[in-house]
């Protein structure tokens, strides 16, 4: 049986953050189960490019969205372009060592 993902809340903003106006994506406070497949969506949108995605904001990191963040990192070590978190926040940086993510396995810069 396939696994199927609860829809995440209306707010498309609060979900997985904003665009920087081409810089990259600004990832939201809350990412948790609910926001794993907006996530992937809005990250999945840039393949093909460089990507740095802002973590300053990052209040809580969860398991879903974090696998979503590993694969799009070895997704774009395999096309062979620049992938890139920045500016993690304390809570990230808590919630990978939580989840046991190495922070070079996510491109995490300091």
């Amino acid at each position: 049986m396939p696994l199927v993902l609860p829809q995440p809340p209306e707010e498309s903003d609060a979900a997985a953050g904003r665009a920087d106006e081409g810089q990259g994506l600004r990832l939201a406070p809350l990412l948790d189960t609910p926001h794993a497949p907006l996530l992937a969506q809005e990250i999945l949108g840039r393949q093909g490019a460089a990507l740095t995605l802002d973590a300053g904001a990052v209040e809580l990191l969860g398991g879903r969205c974090a696998e979503v963040l590993l694969a799009a990192a070895k997704q774009w070590r395999e096309d062979g372009a620049p992938f890139r978190l920045r500016g993690p926040s304390e809570a990230f940086r808590r919630d990978c060592g939580l989840l046991g993510l190495p922070h070079a396995a996510l491109g995490l810069e300091a």
